[in-house]
C-alpha cells in the first residue's frame, strides 16, 4: 500500500517515505519474490520498531532465514509463516533469543509426505519469546496426522490463545497444566 501512495503525488509520497505504519505489515508472496527480494532493506528500514510480518508459498527456502526472519526478528510482534516441510524443520532449529517481541505466530505447514524433525529436546526457537501469547500452528493440506508435543520451548504460561489443527496432540493434559492462561472457546 505504501508503494502506491507515494505514487499518487510528491505529498503524499513524502508522507508514505515517512510513517513507520505504512511499512509495518510485510506480504512476502513467491509470485512477487523478485520484486520484493530487491525491495526487502528499504522495507524493513522503513517499517519502524514493530513488524507484523506473512511470508507464504516459497521455492527458495534457503533464501528465507537469513534474508527475511534472522536479521528482523528482534522486530517482528507477529509472524505468519505459510510454507513447506523443508524449511519448517529448518525454522524450528534456530538459536532461541530472536524472538524476544514476538507476541503471535501462525505456522502453517504443508506437510507432504515428511514429518517434523524435532531436534532433541524439542523446539527451543521460541524459548526466550517471553512476550508469546499466540502460537498457532496448522498442517495446511496434509492427509497425514502427525504428533504435535509439549516438547516445544514455549512460554507456555504466558499463552492466552493455541490452536493445533491438523495435528494429533499428544500429552493434551501435559499441555493443558503448561499452559494455565488458556481459555475454552466453543467453536
Amino acid at each position: 500500500m505504501a508503494w502506491k501512495l507515494g505514487h499518487v503525488c510528491s505529498q503524499w509520497r513524502q508522507v508514505a517515505i515517512n510513517d513507520p505504519r505504512l511499512w509495518s505489515k510485510i506480504h512476502v508472496d513467491a509470485d512477487d519474490w523478485e520484486i520484493r527480494s530487491q525491495q526487502v532493506e528499504t522495507i524493513f528500514r522503513r517499517g519502524g520498531e514493530r513488524l507484523d510480518l506473512t511470508l507464504t508459498s516459497f521455492d527458495d527456502p534457503d533464501h528465507i532465514i537469513p534474508t527475511y526472519i534472522r536479521p528482523y526478528a528482534t522486530r517482528l510482534y507477529k509472524l505468519l509463516l505459510h510454507t513447506d516441510l523443508n524449511l519448517m524443520n529448518k525454522f524450528i532449529r534456530l538459536q532461541p533469543g530472536l524472538f524476544v517481541t514476538l507476541e503471535s505466530i501462525r505456522l502453517i505447514v504443508d506437510i507432504g509426505k515428511g514429518f517434523f524433525e524435532l531436534p532433541e529436546g524439542g523446539a527451543v526457537v521460541f524459548e526466550d519469546a517471553t512476550s508469546l501469547r499466540t502460537f498457532e500452528i496448522i498442517d495446511g493440506g496434509s492427509s497425514l496426522v502427525q504428533g504435535f508435543s509439549p516438547n516445544w520451548s514455549l512460554p507456555w504460561s504466558k499463552l492466552t490463545r493455541l490452536v493445533i489443527a491438523g495435528f494429533a496432540v499428544l500429552s493434551t493434559d501435559v499441555i493443558l497444566l503448561k499452559a494455565k492462561r488458556l481459555t475454552l472457546r466453543q467453536p
